[in-house]
């Protein structure tokens, strides 16, 4: 397998529906994104086509797969009657936004108005497209809960996972954490496209455009299998006997059912047999990780490589001839790059609306509490001298008084 790319895309993002609970201490609101290709940043333009994997046909076999032998057999008269292949010759722009798909084409046909849509794309629909509504909570009831999520597309909870605990909705949504982060603590986030939380771990302390920031990664537990990192165990699907190899995590409950696995680019942190499975991957931690940059005292994320790579799980299917052959196998995609970083300008407006502000305030405590403290030392000091002379007046006026009563005894003992 050969990597072609980048292909860059500039996203340009906001959110709509933007409501406030200020009794509740929440906001609601929906996401949306619009991206814009940007050909000069990219090593060719949208039409550029390369062979892959063909998403329905795999997906119709992964759903029939457990059906009895006449259903799983009407996959085979679909195929027949579509024309389609296991493999598709695609362009760029087709992978991503979406083509005329051969199954979806045949069910239009068969079931006229059923079918809400013919295309097919990893990202169809989603361009300019409000996504799922999400509930945060904004602080004001509690500073350090800035940021988490109360709710994502009304849930509270998942229904997707085998345990309770990976059934949580923990962290935030990966645009702010928690202020005062301290190194010994993880970054949850929530993402809603995997369905599932998971966290980053502090590395290193970096810095950005001259601002001291924290830097985060994705752990290799995140990705172990459950012999390894039992807490992974709810994520073995449909059931505990299901779990997937070390470097995966399983998309298929939230992916209708299409056997889509993310992993780390070039399976970063992936069991051996991955790469076996695959030429050409070249896992490097330092293009391949997933991290974020995260300003401890506010806890803002200046800056995030969100790197996700997206797989499709592949195997032989009786019900679809032209993978009689093959062995099981994750198969690569595309391996996304989801990139930002402080520019200059912002980066100097921090610093002039929070970090001079807080120097100033520091200096000036500090220059109130050195002036207490010289004023406090000052009066000790004043108060011992005080005392000092105190005694020497005491003293002095003693050994004054001692020789006026010894004069007089002198003078009483002449006159008898």
């Amino acid at each position: 397998m050969e990597q072609k790319g980048p292909y860059t895309y500039l996203e340009y993002r906001n959110k709509l529906n933007i409501t406030h609970d200020h009794d509740e201490g929440t906001v609601s609101f929906r996401g949306r994104t619009n991206y814009q290709f940007v050909p000069e940043e990219s090593v060719g333009l949208e039409s550029d086509t390369f062979w892959t994997v063909n998403v329905p046909v795999f997906t119709v076999a992964n759903l029939l797969k457990d059906q009895p032998g006449p259903i799983k057999n009407i996959q085979r008269l679909i195929h027949e009657l579509s024309n389609a292949t296991s493999v598709l010759e695609l362009s760029v722009y087709d992978v991503i936004w979406g083509y005329e798909d051969a199954y979806l084409l045949l069910f239009d046909e068969l079931f006229p108005g059923q079918i809400p849509t013919t295309i097919f794309g990893l990202f169809a629909g989603t361009n300019y497209t409000a996504g799922k509504p999400w509930v945060l909570k904004t602080g004001e009831k509690d500073i350090k809960d800035v940021g988490q999520v109360v709710s994502w597309n009304g849930l509270t909870e998942l229904d997707f996972w085998g345990t309770e605990w990976a059934n949580m909705i923990n962290g935030t949504d990966a645009s702010t954490t928690a202020p005062f982060k301290k190194s010994s603590e993880d970054v949850y986030v929530f993402v809603g496209t995997i369905c599932r939380s998971g966290y980053l771990t502090y590395q290193r302390e970096n810095e950005l455009e001259g601002l001291k920031t924290g830097r985060y990664q994705v752990p290799f537990e995140l990705f172990a299998n459950a012999t390894i990192n039992p807490d992974n165990i709810g994520f073995c699907y449909p059931d505990e006997n299901s779990c997937h190899p070390t470097g995966m995590i399983n998309a298929e409950p939230c992916q209708s059912g299409a056997p889509v696995f993310f992993s780390l680019p070039h399976f970063l942190y992936g069991d051996p047999l991955l790469l076996e499975g695959v030429i050409g991957m070249e896992p490097n931690e330092e293009e391949h990780i997933l991290s974020f940059d995260v300003e401890m005292l506010t806890g803002i994320v200046f800056a995030v490589s969100n790197r996700i790579q997206v797989n499709l799980k592949v195997q032989s299917y009786n019900t679809v001839p032209d993978t009689r052959f093959l062995r099981t196998t994750y198969v690569p995609m595309v391996w996304l790059n989801e990139s930002s970083i402080i520019d200059a300008e912002s980066a100097e407006f921090f610093k002039s609306s929070i970090i001079l502000p807080l120097l100033i305030a520091r200096i000036a405590v500090g220059l109130l509490i050195g002036i207490g403290g010289v004023m406090i030392i000052a009066g000790i000091i004043g108060y011992c001298c005080l005392c000092k002379d105190e005694k020497k007046v005491e003293k002095k006026s003693i050994e004054m008084q001692g020789s006026y009563n010894k004069g007089e005894t002198n003078h009483v003992y002449e006159k008898e």
